[in-house]
């Protein structure tokens, strides 16, 4: 396909993204940047894998993800990043980048463009005002707003929960055979038991994600285990499962790190600014 035809393609997509505004709504309450980033947070990927496979560069992914859009290429490169993204993510790639059109950096037109590459200056068009669209900051998320947020993590706290109780077990019965007070237990069986707690951790998404295709913690919140091949229990799929169950888990406790993360700095901005010394 020629350049002018994905041109083209895209003006006519951008048109028909207008009309399909003025006939949806949202999902939800959340942004269309905060949607995407939910979706991938609740598939268990990460940006790098997620980038690889999408075969945008991360920094772009991270960009959307933070509603930067003004830091995307103009023109055909950074939307066809944003449809890459909702393709990779299962999502309606034009109704995503539909929602997102108002936010995208204007893109230049092709004759002016054209025009400065022979060196020619192009005249100026008198524009009429564009309704400017104030994105939402991202700022510290919004806890009630949507299950997609709560529901991994959830599930994060429930097998974590249920890996510790493990560990205590083996602790106490350890403590009972050899007879020996918790005093006992120096630090030099700290090691130990840390490599224990790994162990059982293996274990448990192994027996559970890999082999029983859902961690204890997603039965309980519902959340829908990985579609492709669940009933297939050879080797691949099962490691494949198990390396799904612990990046949801691992995803999940980092995404609460960097919510608790802006909102104390948030806080501390509010604290230390000047209007509020004042």
């Amino acid at each position: 396909m020629s350049p002018a035809d994905v041109i083209t393609a895209d003006l006519m997509l951008a048109a028909s993204g207008v009309d399909r505004r003025t006939r949806s709504t949202p999902m939800s309450g959340l942004s269309v940047y905060e949607r995407l980033r939910q979706s991938r947070i609740a598939r268990g990927e990460d940006l790098a894998s997620l980038a690889r496979r999408a075969g945008v560069r991360e920094a772009l992914l991270q960009a959307i993800e933070q509603g930067r859009f003004a830091d995307l290429p103009r023109g055909i490169y950074g939307r066809s990043a944003i449809r890459s993204f909702a393709s990779a993510l299962g999502l309606d790639a034009v109704e995503v980048l539909a929602e997102c059109d108002p936010l995208l950096p204007r893109a230049d037109d092709p004759i002016d463009a054209l025009a400065r590459l022979r060196g020619i200056r192009a005249s100026r068009k008198t524009e009429p005002p564009r309704t400017p669209v104030d994105p939402a900051p991202v700022h510290a998320m919004q806890w009630r707003e949507s299950a997609a947020m709560w529901k991994p993590l959830a599930a994060a706290a429930i097998d974590g929960g249920i890996i510790m109780a493990m560990l205590l077990f083996l602790v106490a019965i350890t403590m009972i055979f050899c007879r020996a007070p918790l005093s006992a237990f120096h630090g030099t069986s700290a090691p130990a038991f840390g490599l224990m707690g790994i162990l059982l951790a293996g274990c448990y998404f192994v027996c559970f994600a890999g082999i029983a295709c859902a961690t204890v913690g997603e039965r309980a919140t519902g959340l829908a285990p990985a579609p492709p091949d669940l009933a297939s229990h050879d080797l691949h799929s099962v490691l494949a499962r198990t390396l799904r169950g612990v990046l949801r888990d691992v995803s999940s406790i980092r995404t609460l790190g960097d919510t608790v993360g802006r909102a104390a700095i948030d806080w501390h901005t509010r604290i230390h600014s000047p209007t509020t010394t004042a």
